[in-house]
């Protein structure tokens, strides 16, 4: 069996803070339209940063939450069309639903697990408040479908060879007398035990691992059924006859799964009580625990993080800053005690804002202690250097969890003024009253944050060094003789580079000695790409040690130094005239014999709306073409039957519009014209283009790359200006942070907009 993935964050730190600012601007805009009602503009513009936010959370994979955004828009959308009114009460839930997408986000980057059902309680107003029928759980119910069950041993595997689709249908009618049965009797065990054997039957017959995931779910869900773990109620009675229809489509040669039918059966089986093995086996293999909230537990504390950022942000800055002092004082040098101290100061006066008691009282106890730190005896000084490295910790851990009740912040900050009044007393800090699992972590990455600071310091000063002694001998080829007294200091940073387990940092290392040797060599002949080569990685190697002295994920600093390490090892394997050597090929020979991977239902569905499209489009061109009408009506019911497979009601009740207008010629074609156009268009409509970007759509590319760097070119100008500018503060009042933040700012924005 294949493990669930853990939903990965890196993407989603990437666009978070582009998602934070459509969230704003929609809250703002929806605050001018709360002022103007008239005022239509503001909430178009409140759905068009909304469609943002949605596109973005479907770009990271957070499919939950974006169909919770998506029915935000759905909201507001029908407030756009006047079918609801704009209340107070309304206008309150809106907002209420922005703080709780922001808050949901912050904690998903803080760690916290991906359950969007947290979010149903609003979710559900979302709907109700457009008067439409309670929305079900299901529909923010999102595991990884990703996972495989075991394969189908040969005693199990069905060969019904070219007679598949009649053997399907003699079980589908088993299934369907056996459904009927029970559903006029819910006591009826024949009746349930014949529907698990007919789809036992057709599980047998689905080996492909695109298809065989839901067949071996079903199974699961009647033989929960059988063992009395699911209640015979409305719901789980509709769901079996949607099983039916997926048994009738694959009858008629279609093996295609619905995605949304697979979650409903995973729905209710991580609902069910323990029963049959297949269940609970079904329960571990998609960790379907980790998808349901806890129960009697709040599912979303309301918070508003939105109004609460601008302070987090600046105190995280703060805080980074009094971190960075202390770490340079812990180094030796002494006169960064004082901006310690200040940083402190700065920090409990910023913390009033954000009305944290347990942090204000951290920062209170800190301060003193700090400031008389030298008072206090060598030994005892190093003890209470790592303690104060731990307060900062806790500190930075109460900051992130400002929120989260269940992280007792107050507990840690008691324990950790305890631990700093017994060091500064001289007492043993060993008493059971000042230890705490969550604590003694802390203490103990503060250690590994000194310990990496020191070496990254020592690693930094040597790459300086040897960076130095390299510039010359680029500007002049013939001054090499200082290039063998470089090994030490290469031997020193490998040294470092081993205490801090780089290993990928190691190797490239090694790749850059072997290129030093041969410039060291009296009858190389320089080559210049070489050298720039020998330039790109030592420097590449130095923003690697930047990004991990800043606690950046692994996977992310590799991709600093991956491109030019691979072409490194290229150009030192193999000499200047040789031509590496390049290979597709996968692990054991299986390049091009992976399957491809079946189409959904879903993906089916919005294929046949282009197709619906098309078909309405011919047909109107030849309205006496009796085979294209009856294509186009058989398209119609298939989606229709589909729409029912996905549990799509509106699609449903549109298609069925469509066809009782295509049988009624009466109602005439432009009925029939808007019916079709609510099956195929998107649900929110796409904001107009701008005259400027109309322009830019029919340009050729050399027009539009040209104009594009005009734009960047001119922006550029503006921003390195804003840089000079702040870089002519910095070097006057050193430690002015707005000013250092804003360059920050400034190259972030060069960056993204290169």
């Amino acid at each position: 069996m294949s493990a669930v993935k853990e939903f990965d964050v890196g993407p989603l730190t990437w666009v978070k803070s582009e998602i934070d600012e459509a969230l704003e601007r929609t809250r703002a805009s929806l605050a001018q339209f709360a002022e103007n009602p008239a005022d239509g503009a503001a909430l178009k513009f409140s759905l068009t940063h909304l469609h943002q936010v949605t596109g973005a959370l479907q770009m990271v994979g957070l499919d939950g939450l974006a169909r919770f955004s998506e029915e935000f828009e759905n909201t507001l959308a029908a407030l756009e069309k006047n079918q609801i009114e704009a209340t107070p009460d309304s206008l309150k839930l809106f907002n209420r639903t922005i703080a709780a997408l922001t808050r949901y986000l912050e904690e998903l980057v803080g760690g916290e697990p991906n359950v969007p059902l947290r979010l149903f309680p609003l979710y559900q107003e979302l709907f109700l408040v457009r008067g439409s029928a309670p929305a079900p759980e299901t529909d923010l119910f999102f595991p990884d479908l990703g996972a495989q069950p075991p394969k189908l041993s040969s005693s199990d595997l069905l060969n019904q060879g070219a007679d598949l689709a009649q053997f399907v249908k003699t079980q589908r009618s088993a299934f369907q007398r056996g459904l009927l049965r029970w559903l006029r009797d819910s006591e009826d065990s024949e009746a349930k035990q014949a529907m698990l054997n007919a789809l036992r039957a057709i599980e047998g017959t689905q080996p492909m691992p695109a298809q065989r995931p839901f067949w071996w779910c079903a199974v699961g869900l009647i033989d929960a059924l059988v063992h009395h773990g699911l209640e015979p109620d409305f719901e789980l009675k509709r769901l079996c006859a949607r099983i039916d229809l997926q048994v009738r489509r694959l009858g008629s040669g279609s093996p295609k799964v619905a995605e949304r039918l697979l979650r409903d059966v995973l729905y209710s089986i991580a609902r069910s009580r323990p029963s049959s093995g297949r269940a609970e086996e079904i329960k571990r293999l998609f960790q379907l625990d980790r998808h349901l909230p806890p129960t009697g537990v709040n599912r979303l504390v309301e918070i508003d993080l939105v109004k609460m950022r601008p302070i987090l942000r600046e105190l995280r800055e703060m805080l980074t800053g009094a971190k960075d002092a202390w770490a340079k004082f812990t180094s030796g040098h002494r006169p960064a005690l004082a901006q310690f101290v200040e940083a402190l100061a700065g920090l409990k006066q910023k913390s009033s804002d954000l009305n944290s008691a347990p942090l204000l009282k951290l920062l209170d106890v800190m301060q003193p202690i700090a400031a008389g730190i030298e008072s206090v005896n060598d030994a005892r000084r190093d003890e209470l250097g790592l303690e104060i490295a731990t307060a900062l910790l806790v500190a930075e851990n109460a900051l992130d969890n400002i929120t989260n009740r269940k992280a007792d912040i107050g507990q840690q900050v008691g324990v950790m003024i305890g631990r700093l009044r017994s060091t500064v007393g001289g007492k043993s800090r060993d008493d059971d009253l000042l230890s705490q699992p969550v604590l003694d972590e802390i203490s103990r990455k503060a250690q590994e944050k000194l310990l990496v600071a020191q070496v990254v310091r020592e690693i930094q000063s040597n790459l300086r060094h040897i960076e130095q002694v390299l510039d010359t001998f680029f500007r002049d080829p013939s001054k090499r003789d200082a290039l063998p007294t470089l090994e030490p200091f290469m031997r020193q940073v490998a040294g470092a580079l081993a205490i801090l387990r780089l290993e990928e940092a190691a190797e490239l290392l090694n790749a850059c000695q072997s290129l030093i040797n041969k410039a060291a060599d009296l009858t190389y002949e320089v080559v210049q790409a070489e050298l720039e080569l020998l330039a790109d990685g030592l420097s590449s190697l130095g923003f690697y040690i930047e990004a991990i002295e800043h606690n950046q994920p692994h996977p992310e600093t590799l991709k600093i130094i991956a491109p030019v390490f691979s072409r490194l090892t290229v150009k030192t394997l193999s000499g200047p005239d040789d031509e590496p050597t390049q290979t597709n090929e996968l692990p054991g020979n299986e390049q091009g014999n992976e399957a491809q991977a079946a189409i959904s239902v879903e993906s089916d569905l919005a294929i046949s709306k282009q197709q619906t499209q098309a078909l309405f489009e011919a047909w109107q061109q030849q309205p006496e073409d009796t085979g294209v009408r009856e294509e186009l009506q058989n398209q119609l019911e298939s989606m229709r039957q589909d729409a029912d497979l996905v549990a799509d009601k509106g699609l449903h009740e549109r298609t069925a519009v469509a066809l009782d207008l295509l049988n009624t010629p009466e109602n005439g074609l432009p009925g029939l014209a808007e019916a079709i156009s609510q099956i195929t268009a998107p649900k929110v409509a796409a904001v107009a283009p701008s005259e400027q970007a109309t322009r830019m759509l029919v340009a050729s590319s050399d027009a539009v790359d040209a104009e594009l760097l005009e734009i960047y070119l001119e922006e550029a100008a503006e921003v390195l200006a804003t840089i000079e500018e702040n870089l002519a503060i910095c070097r006057a009042q050193p430690h002015q942070r707005d000013a250092i933040t804003t360059i920050r700012r400034g190259f972030h924005t060069l960056k993204g907009s290169g």
